[in-house]
Parts: structure tokens; C-alpha cells; sequence
């Protein structure tokens, strides 16, 4: 082999190498910008994360607020039945009733509020949680296909003369 030859092989090489190298940058790119793509990831499933903890501390709450009213409604109810049976002298059955229709309004408004406040959390918790099974992963780019690297000791290929 002459050494023209062997400068041509040389040059194809070193344009195989080049092409290599330039898939290699595209690929590192790529790494790169899916690495990106994951940190925003997880920092957003960090951020939904105290989210749904919040509202789980938030329901906590409201389940305590709702057994002090419960208390309140039970202890009220007690004082009726206290009223009703040492003090039938001295309130009249008008009296027993308004006080019942008004312990029965007070238990209404309760239970309303608990089912606004019910619905209210479920919605706000599907809010946060339905994005996360509706995110769809971007596709993955693939890198170029490599060119082939020819050796040395090979003649070059009739395809490539």
C-alpha cells in the first residue's frame, strides 16, 4: 500500500472519529438535558408532597374541630335531658321544643358544613393527585446512528473508494 493510499484510510478514520465524537456531544447533550428534566422532576414531586401532607394535617385538624362540636352537641343534648327532668315545673313544653328544634338546627348546620368542608378536601386532594397520573414522560431522543470505524490494517471497503 502506498502511501497516498494510506493517507486516504487516515482521513477516513479520522472523519469516522469526528462523526464519533460528534454523536458522543449530541448524546452527552442529551444526558444532560434528561438530567434537567429529572431534578425539576423530583423537585415538583417534593413541592406536591408537602401539599398533600398539609391537607393531611389540615383534615387531622378538622376531624378534632368536629369531634369538639360533636362534644358540644352531646353536652347540649345532656343539658336538655337535665332541664327536662328537674325543671318540668318551670319550663313549659313550647320552651323544650324550641330548645330541641334549635339543638336539631345546630346538628343541620353542622352536617352541612362538614359536607362542604368533605367535599371541598376531596376535591382539592384530587386536584393535586390527578396530575400525577396524567403526566406523560416526553420521549426519549435517540442518538444518531454511529458510523463505522474502519482498522488500519484493513484496506478500505469498495463502498467507500
Amino acid at each position: 500500500m502506498d502511501m497516498e493510499d494510506r493517507i486516504t484510510v487516515l482521513e477516513r478514520e479520522v472523519d469516522a472519529i469526528r462523526s464519533e465524537l460528534a454523536v458522543m456531544r449530541h448524546a452527552h447533550r442529551d444526558a444532560e438535558e434528561l438530567s434537567g428534566r429529572v431534578a425539576r422532576m423530583e423537585l415538583d414531586l417534593a413541592v406536591i408532597k408537602g401539599d398533600v401532607s398539609q391537607v393531611q394535617r389540615d383534615v387531622a385538624q378538622l376531624h378534632k374541630d368536629v369531634a369538639k362540636l360533636t362534644d358540644d352537641i352531646v353536652g347540649i343534648r345532656l343539658e336538655l335531658a337535665r332541664m327536662n327532668t328537674e325543671h318540668v315545673q318551670y319550663a313549659t313544653k313550647a320552651d323544650i321544643y324550641a330548645l330541641v328544634a334549635d339543638v336539631k338546627s345546630l346538628e343541620a348546620r353542622m352536617k352541612g358544613w362538614m359536607l362542604v368542608i368533605a367535599l371541598s378536601l376531596m376535591t382539592s386532594v384530587f386536584a393535586m393527585i390527578y396530575p400525577l397520573y396524567g403526566l406523560r414522560m416526553p420521549p426519549v431522543v435517540k442518538p444518531a446512528q454511529t458510523q463505522q470505524v474502519i482498522p488500519l490494517s484493513s484496506p478500505a471497503p469498495a463502498a467507500l473508494k
